[in-house]
């Protein structure tokens, strides 16, 4: 007579069960460096969009005066969207012929630049 061999219970064994947990645990690792990557690229974006909104009124608002504008630089803060920018405006003659340039500088509240613009304006004499 023949002896009729074990019936082994199906499953996963303890191994296989904790290299699947390691694997996942990588995988959910990295989802969650990428979302915080993520979060800080929108968060400069932002930042970005913000100040070049800034820097696009001040010049619309210098190339709008009637009025000659002062020429040098001057520093001036502006609170937009919650947050503190420092605004820095400088208004040079090109030449004789009454062309001004007027460059527009935002700096964020750690004090780094985040935009800038320059624009051309014929003044009269």
């Amino acid at each position: 007579m023949r002896e009729r061999p074990h019936n082994r219970a199906k499953g996963f064994t303890l191994v296989e069960v904790l290299v699947a947990l390691a694997i996942l645990g990588l995988v959910a690792g990295g989802v969650l460096a990428l979302t915080a990557q993520n979060a800080r690229f929108q968060a400069a974006a932002e930042t970005r969009l913000l100040a070049g909104i800034l820097v696009d009124n001040e010049l619309i608002e210098a190339l709008g005066r009637v009025s000659t504008l002062e020429r040098g630089r001057s520093k001036g803060s502006a609170d937009f969207a919650g947050r503190s920018w420092t605004i820095e405006r400088s208004v040079a003659n090109l030449n004789n012929n009454g062309l001004v340039q007027i460059e527009i500088t935002v700096r964020g509240a750690a004090g780094r630049t985040e935009a800038s613009g320059v624009v051309i304006k014929a003044e009269s004499s």
